[in-house]
């Protein structure tokens, strides 16, 4: 089955546990979901006797200029269609607010966030890490840390995933970073240690502090 935006490469995702295509429109524009789970391809099956050539001509000519994170909330939508009738889970959301923060669309990241808890599906510490990252990814310590702490007000422990992101922000966004130390030690009361990426960050923003302390290293 293969449900398609446009041309470009296709990205596969999971429909029920059938490898599926969702041609993204833009290749390595963005990883698209890849587990947007429960449908079956019976669910998403056309009738070959039913369709009409010339809309889906149209259909695809009207599709060729849509976004990639465009496409995925067009597919969010098509799953809760009554043809489908598919409940996004918390799967499928991770994966679109992960798709968001690699597209660098950040404000959408949010949006999927938003809509996800609306939906009444509980965000676990994947989630969460994902929408650190899309902050992180324009080095915004500031929403970045005040996301992980409203994860651990909601009761879920992160990891080193998750410290990985608070470390990203910190160093991307330069300045002040007491909030990045303050989430650090927080994970390493938690006994949450930074993995490659991790040491990789916070290496690289204390040396950043260094230089912008002291002009260098002796």
């Amino acid at each position: 089955q293969t449900v398609s935006s446009g041309g470009g490469r296709g990205v596969p995702v999971v429909f029920g546990g059938n490898n599926d295509t969702i041609n993204n429109g833009k290749d390595g524009a963005c990883d698209f979901p890849r587990k947007i789970d429960a449908a079956s391809s019976a669910d998403l099956a056309v009738d070959p006797a039913s369709a009409d050539p010339a809309a889906a001509a149209d259909a695809d000519d009207d599709d060729s200029d849509e976004e990639p994170v465009d496409a995925v909330f067009r597919l969010l939508k098509e799953m809760r269609t009554p043809a489908v009738a598919v409940r996004p889970s918390l799967m499928t959301w991770t994966a679109v607010i992960s798709a968001c923060a690699r597209a660098g669309h950040v404000e959408r990241a949010t949006e999927a966030f938003e809509r996800m808890e609306a939906a009444g599906v509980t965000a676990d510490k994947h989630a969460w890490t994902a929408l650190m990252n899309a902050h992180a990814s324009r080095g915004d310590l500031s929403t970045t840390a005040a996301t992980y702490w409203r994860m651990r007000e909601a009761g879920v422990t992160p990891d080193e995933a998750t410290l990985a992101a608070a470390l990203t922000a910190g160093r991307r966004g330069g300045g002040d970073v007491t909030a990045a130390i303050e989430i650090y030690r927080d994970m390493r009361s938690l006994n949450v240690r930074p993995n490659n990426a991790g040491f990789r960050q916070l290496t690289e923003m204390w040396v950043d502090q260094a230089f912008a302390a002291g002009g260098g290293i002796d």
